[in-house]
């Protein structure tokens, strides 16, 4: 995790843009309005699924949790076990929309990114962009470990549920670590809503630093996830679970 949130730093390639780059005369540009209106679009779109899957989980595993309590512990399994994996079905099936989605914005981006080959050139646009997009990659694997990390925890309550034990307090704390998870990838999103700004902006270096801060909001955010977990984690301990 450490290497990771470490990692994102981004003055470096700040070297890349030389003074006074503009648009081609007569090429094509996407405004960063425009730009930003489409990502507000998703960012609503997807905050809102985030949110309704999250309100649905939360509504039925605290129903099962009420009707496990009059069942034998192999009943209260089976139940749990059912209710788990459709949830992860369910979490499985959001991902993939959202990603198709976002994937749609990212292939528009692509122009954005021809026009800033054109405006900066060839070699330095690549450095560019082949840098984000490593930083990119390493916060989404970030956050992938925090979501196992999440389903790793949510798997034991559930067995000290099937114990018969209350664990409706590392539940509550669970549910503030998920839902910051998703504000992690949400920062991530607008990261990369900074970047294709960035790509479409007449002040690259300018419109640079933004897409800096925002890179490193998302770590920020990764942090706070990573200690809302551990917050679980440190409860459990406190509360003689294991």
């Amino acid at each position: 995790m450490a290497g990771a949130c470490g990692a994102v730093a981004l003055i470096a390639p700040m070297f890349v843009f030389a003074q006074g780059t503009r648009p081609i005369q007569g090429m094509k540009v996407t405004t960063t309005e425009e730009t930003r209106a489409k990502h507000q679009e998703l960012k609503v779109e997807v905050q809102g699924l985030q949110r309704a899957l999250q309100q649905e989980i939360k509504e039925r595993r605290d129903a099962v949790y009420q009707e496990v309590r009059t069942l034998s512990p192999e009943e209260r399994k089976t139940k749990l076990e059912d209710l788990r994996n459709d949830m992860l079905e369910k979490r499985e099936v959001l991902r993939k929309e959202i990603q198709q989605k976002r994937e749609e914005f990212r292939l528009k981006a692509e122009e954005r990114r021809e026009e800033l080959r054109k405006t900066v050139g060839e070699i330095r646009a690549k450095r560019i962009a082949d840098f984000f997009d490593h930083m990119a990659r390493k916060l989404e694997a970030a956050i992938d470990r925090l979501q196992k990390l999440s389903d790793r925890i949510q798997g034991r309550l559930d067995k000290f549920v099937v114990a018969g034990k209350d664990v409706s307090e590392q539940q509550t704390l669970l549910d503030v670590g998920n839902v910051a998870i998703d504000a992690a990838q949400t920062a991530l999103d607008d990261a990369q809503a900074k970047f294709d700004e960035f790509t479409a902006s007449t002040s690259p270096k300018e419109a640079f630093a933004a897409v800096r801060d925002a890179v490193q909001g998302v770590s920020a955010k990764i942090r706070e996830a990573h200690g809302a977990l551990v917050d679980v984690i440190n409860s459990i301990k406190r509360g003689q679970l294991n």
